[in-house]
């Protein structure tokens, strides 16, 4: 065959003993040229969300990327294993060496972990059959909460150090971070006061005496604060 991926047309005559030769017989086929197989070269999720742990995510659609091969002329997500139909509708063209693609792409409304699956197709509709990419997004719809949060020191209090008791509860992407302070708003998720263990303790700001109202957050690994 010739080379290069694509339709091609084979043709067959006879001849007879005296010269005489038959009417054209044609048979065509699509070739795929196995050293020119699309795939798609980068498939990654591009953050869930400020706060968000990697794979994790409060929103949706989520943000993607990918970036097919040179022989890849369209692509395709999806949350199947199953290999798409070339004339899928979802198919979207793909100039050769026009980089990256940025996409988004709506998760099943269901809690919980997805795997997408990225795809690219050649010109002549043959579909990626090897060195499929995937990648797995926990998708997070519920706030954790704070059970309890208890003084355990004395009051009235010599000392600006408030210790405590604290527990909390998720029934999403699981507890991450804790925060205490003496603040009613809502931290927000991006904020560099959480900390990646549970406190025992905090040592009171304000200044003056009289009372003291502390508060306490807990963020999930997707982003959702209490």
């Amino acid at each position: 065959l010739s080379s290069g991926s694509g339709t091609k047309t084979i043709r067959a005559w006879v001849k007879d003993k005296c010269g005489n030769l038959s009417g054209v017989r044609t048979l065509s086929l699509d070739y795929w040229d196995q050293s020119q197989i699309p795939t798609i070269a980068l498939f990654q999720f591009s953050g869930g969300g400020p706060g968000a742990q990697s794979g994790y995510t409060a929103t949706n659609p989520v943000d993607l990327s990918l970036l097919p091969n040179a022989y890849g002329t369209a692509w395709l997500v999806t949350n199947s294993a199953s290999t798409p139909v070339k004339g899928d509708s979802g198919w979207i063209a793909y100039a050769a060496g026009s980089g990256e693609v940025g996409l988004s792409y709506t998760l099943p409304d269901t809690e919980g972990s997805h795997r997408l699956y990225a795809w690219a197709k050649n010109a002549i509709g043959q579909i990626q059959s090897v060195g499929r990419l995937s990648i797995d997004i926990y998708y997070d719809k519920h706030d954790p909460t704070v059970d309890a949060f208890t003084r355990t020191s004395a009051s009235p209090a010599g000392s600006r150090t408030v210790a405590f008791t604290l527990s909390e509860s998720d029934v999403g992407s699981g507890v991450a971070a804790w925060l205490v302070n003496e603040s009613p708003t809502k931290p927000s998720a991006s904020s560099g006061s959480w900390l990646s263990a549970a406190p025992s303790s905090f040592s009171v700001e304000s200044a003056g005496d009289g009372s003291k109202t502390l508060y306490a957050w807990v963020k999930d690994r997707s982003g959702r604060v209490s």
